[in-house]
């Protein structure tokens, strides 16, 4: 391994060589960099294949979970954030990766590739045994697994995995003259938000405007429908090949061709590789948002995919007023890549649909409901009343669920609420004038929550995104956030915030930072930022009345602590300047000994290091305490 007085950037060599294996960064500046690493010239050259590559679980984390980046996405040498965390030997990171849904199956190129690549027979092992899911819904994801859930309780589909626990609340049935006996629910809001088709029948036809639609068209297949109402929800279909021309037909009635071409252009790329369609067309939108991505060169980083951005639409439409108000902290101003060069069903329910609006706007004044995409609950929030929909808000939440469910609902206070219940506003502005299907929802006061964060947690709850979270700088704002999630029991949002905060611990607050980590749970993020910051700033924090109290407190979390047992936080302090400063250092060789003076040489770092552990064994001793 080449060394140039710091720590060349490198793995072996004679494996494979790997972007940025020339860089060398001296390792003081290392140690001072920002949460993001730089190159001496200011460029930044992180992403998520660096991290994985270097072992940096707290940066993967931080790019999973805060930025939005995909799991599976390639760079230009074809590599996946997993195969860089295989070749660089971290078995922490392979792990983190396989537990959110990354692919790695034998007999696949990725799979194969990443056990050749792997570092160790540990991680080969792990590659082997880990029983991984080879789609981008997985297991781990709690918004597309209730999405499926939801579409399966509508459409009494198939469904392996969790069952959905709230009631799916439709409030549209279609019964199709083809096949009586297998109907199939939705809801219009969905339904409305993500194709023109629906909404334009919701708004014009009468007849769609019932509870039950009796479709009479003998040539609409059932199985067509239904595959199209399954993208419609879950982003995902699974149609049988003897359908694929009904399929077709009903797309283009629907004015959703792009999504035709997409699933086209999906099949000829199997056919490419060899893989056999079979009897049953399966097609992604996400897997091809990807796929779009890469062709295009375009990285993966705070992308909306289709689908949220069109639930993103239910939320906003439901509550115009608010939107105006409260907009800017969650709407994206990111391109949506799925959109790209309008070969997309975005270019079908996505522009199309504001052309609607436009042109439809007699018709939506004239129905008040639609235009609000039909809500069926309000919250009134320091006086701002939120418009929602039950079945999201239940589907996504436990405490929503509790609140929303059973006798709370129909409770005599709740009622009375309901029937006084009128949204005050301007009856000038269109948007604003609500008919009386609005007006009158069952309202819920909630307390101890501002409108602006209240905001924010139904956004979440709709769209799943937390990459806008990386432009919230105000602590206070992130830190009201984070007690929210904890509140309405939303614990990817949770996870998200903490890692968001992790990036504003510094000397001056490390100790209130570990306070509201040790608060909630899902904040291992931050508490690793924490211990980041504590060891980093060792000689400035080791003497202060903080750092006692804190290793006092870790100390007696120890139950009959005896005189050399450990102290968590000392472990973790210790463990930190072990493993990622000191193992990051070159084996100390004959000659060193000549270096030990000059800043900046390894052996100096080595030498300094060590004198701050010698500080800390020794303000431990004062303290009376020894591990």
């Amino acid at each position: 391994m080449a060394v140039s007085r710091g720590i060349a950037l490198v793995f072996d060599a004679q494996k494979e060589t790997l972007p940025l294996d020339s860089e060398i960064v001296n390792y003081q500046d290392y140690l001072n960099t920002s949460y993001l690493n730089y190159s001496a010239s200011g460029d930044y050259v992180d992403d998520i294949f660096v991290s994985a590559r270097r072992g940096d679980l707290e940066k993967v984390t931080y790019f999973t979970e805060v930025e939005g980046v995909k799991l599976n996405q390639r760079d230009q040498w074809d590599g996946t954030p997993l195969y860089y965390a295989c070749l660089g030997g971290h078995p922490h990171v392979v792990q983190y990766l396989l537990d959110k849904g990354a692919r790695c199956q034998e007999g696949t190129f990725d799979g194969e590739r990443c056990l050749y690549a792997a570092h160790t027979q540990d991680i080969r092992k792990l590659l082997r045994e880990f029983k991984q899911v080879a789609t981008t819904h997985d297991r781990h994801d709690p918004y597309s697994t209730f999405l499926r859930a939801l579409f399966a309780a509508l459409s009494g589909g198939v469904y392996t995995g969790p069952r959905l626990k709230v009631d799916p609340d439709s409030d549209v049935t279609f019964i199709l003259k083809k096949d009586v006996t297998k109907p199939v629910s939705g809801h219009k809001s969905i339904l409305a938000a993500r194709c023109a088709f629906f909404r334009r029948m919701f708004l014009r036809d009468p007849k769609w405007q019932q509870p039950t639609v009796f479709i009479n068209n003998s040539r609409l297949e059932p199985e067509a429908f239904r595959a199209l109402c399954q993208y419609i929800y879950t982003n995902h279909i699974d149609l049988p090949s003897r359908y694929w021309k009904d399929f077709q037909s009903l797309c283009k009635q629907c004015n959703m061709l792009p999504l035709v071409r997409q699933i086209e252009e999906s099949l000829q790329q199997k056919e490419t590789s060899g893989i056999e369609v079979g009897e049953v067309i399966t097609f992604d939108a996400t897997d091809h948002q990807l796929q779009q991505q890469k062709q295009n060169n375009i990285q993966q980083m705070a992308v909306q995919s289709q689908l949220q951005r069109d639930f993103e639409k239910v939320f906003l439409r439901a509550n115009p007023e608010l939107d105006r108000e409260f907009g800017s902290l969650t709407t994206s101003q990111e391109e949506f890549i799925d959109g790209h060069n309008g070969n997309s069903p975005s270019a079908a329910n996505g522009n199309e649909d504001e052309e609607v609006e436009e042109t439809e706007e007699a018709q939506l004044a004239k129905s008040d409901s639609a235009r609000c995409y039909w809500p069926d609950v309000a919250f009134r929030v320091e006086g701002k009343v939120f418009r929602a929909h039950k079945f999201l808000l239940g589907g996504r939440s436990e405490y929503f669920y509790a609140l929303l469910s059973g006798h709370f609902m129909e409770s005599e206070s709740l009622r009375r609420s309901s029937s006084s219940y009128a949204v005050s506003s301007s009856s000038s502005s269109p948007s604003s004038s609500l008919s009386s299907s609005c007006e009158k929802l069952p309202q819920i006061e909630l307390s101890g929550i501002s409108a602006a964060t209240f905001w924010q947690i139904l956004h979440f709850i709709y769209t799943d995104n937390v990459f806008r979270l990386r432009d919230i700088h105000d602590l206070d704002q992130l830190l009201d956030l984070l007690e929210a999630a904890d509140m309405y029991l939303l614990s990817k949002l949770k996870t998200s915030v903490a890692s968001m905060l992790s990036v504003h611990v510094e000397a001056g607050n490390v100790f209130e930072m570990l306070v509201i980590a040790s608060r909630y749970e899902g904040t291992s993020q931050l508490e690793q930022a924490c211990i980041r910051v504590l060891a980093l700033s060792l000689s400035e924090l080791v003497h202060t009345e903080g750092f006692a109290r804190v290793v006092r407190e870790s100390a007696a979390t120890i139950i009959s602590r005896q005189e050399t047992d450990s102290i968590p936080i000392v472990d973790e302090i210790r463990s930190y300047i072990q493993g990622d400063i000191l193992d990051r250092l070159p084996p100390f060789e004959d000659g060193d000994e000549e270096d030990w003076n000059e800043e900046g040489s390894p052996a100096w770092t080595r030498r300094i290091w060590q004198a701050k552990l010698d500080e800390l064994d020794q303000v431990l001793s004062n303290l009376g305490l020894e591990c």
